[in-house]
């Protein structure tokens, strides 16, 4: 199940890196819909950092 929540930025710098994601996964689960709700809610969210 997923919980929404506001995404919340791990180490905050003086100089962060602009309109930057980087998603890691095994090309296996890429097929789970979990995983793709996820990274799409990640890559919508990324276009207003």
């Amino acid at each position: 199940m997923l919980v929404a929540a506001p995404l919340l930025d791990p180490m905050p710098t003086e100089d962060p890196p602009i309109n930057t994601l980087y998603l890691a996964a095994r090309a296996s689960t890429w097929d789970e819909v979990h995983v793709t709700r996820v990274r799409n809610e990640l890559l919508s969210v990324a276009k207003n950092w």
